[in-house]
């Protein structure tokens, strides 16, 4: 395990840093507490710290109460190396956020076994922050595609509202519906009708940009969000899209079926990123307008909406 011994004095330094080298541990070392706490809010930091009490910079109880005070942050077991022994210096150091405290001159052993206590509680957090992820990942994903699901694309657009705002970037909120979707499950079953969804998604996904995203909104319903697009470029945009679906037959079972999609594209400038359930519908009119001109095309529009402003009486 990466272990991160910050220690002003050289000579300690080099022997704890020997020790924890025989004992099979990968070592960054830094001989003072600004270097310390640079790296442990890094990417990818140590989950193991061994510092000492006494450094220039940030001193090792510094360095744990500033460490503790970020939130949402991967947990990093801290055990603090100091000449004071008294009661009050140990309170003050595990009040400061540190998991251990050691007294120098300490034993390596004693070192070792303080250190192996650590290494298990990371351990155990790693597999808690595992479950989590999974946890996390299932709520958020579609069973069956494997893309984002309803919740996690709406929450997607929301962001991408806010962010519209930010930045002062315009986006495309679309909506994709695959054409004559029943006669799948009625000719072929529901494993076909399954199989076009999976490659739909999948099509979907190679499709878009990375920072776009696409996600289950329901059925045979996607929704798109796809950030920073050229009003110009509404068309040929959601066009790809289209494209990557009906240029090839989709294979189930040995059988190739032509699969076709319609979409609703709405262009949103900044001062129109009005509210998800406005965007929406104006998406849905869309793709119910390229429903009603033939399906497999595109209807783009440009969201001109102006809320509606209260009118003042007078009198």
């Amino acid at each position: 395990m990466r272990v991160l011994v910050a220690e002003d004095d050289a000579v300690s330094r080099k022997i704890l840093e020997a020790s924890l080298r025989r004992w099979g541990h990968d070592v960054i070392a830094v001989d003072n507490g600004d270097d310390a706490w640079r790296i442990l809010t890094g990417d990818d930091p140590p989950r193991i710290a061994v510092i000492d009490w006494m450094m220039p910079g940030l001193d090792g109880p510094e360095v744990c109460e500033q460490l503790r005070k970020r939130e949402n942050q991967p947990f990093t077991f801290v055990l603090i190396l100091t000449a004071k022994d008294n009661t009050n210096d140990i309170v003050s150091a595990l009040n400061s956020g540190a998991d251990d405290y050691l007294t120098k001159p300490y034993h390596p052993q004693e070192l070792r076994s303080r250190l192996g206590a650590g290494i298990r509680l990371v351990n155990l957090t790693l597999e808690l922050e595992d479950a989590n992820r999974k946890l996390f990942e299932a709520a958020h994903t579609d069973f069956l595609t494997h893309i984002p699901n309803r919740s996690a694309i709406l929450a997607r657009l929301t962001d991408q509202i806010s962010r519209s705002k930010r930045s002062n970037t315009p986006f495309v909120v679309a909506l994709g519906d695959i054409d004559h979707f029943k006669l799948f499950n009625d000719e072929h079953g529901h494993k076909t009708g399954d199989d076009v969804l999976i490659q739909v998604a999948e099509r979907l996904e190679d499709v878009k940009r990375e920072y776009d995203a696409v996600g289950r909104y329901g059925g045979e319903e996607f929704l798109l969000v796809l950030d920073d697009v050229d009003e110009d470029s509404i068309l040929p945009v959601a066009d790809r899209f289209r494209l990557s679906i009906c240029e090839k037959p989709i294979e189930s079972d040995g059988q190739l079926l032509r699969v076709a999609m319609s979409i609703g594209a709405l262009w949103v400038p900044p001062e129109n990123a009005l509210g998800v359930d406005i965007l929406l519908h104006e998406a849905d009119e869309l793709l119910y307008r390229a429903k009603a001109e033939g399906r497999n095309r595109c209807c783009v529009d440009s969201c001109l909406i102006v809320p509606d402003v209260p009118r003042v009486q007078n009198g």
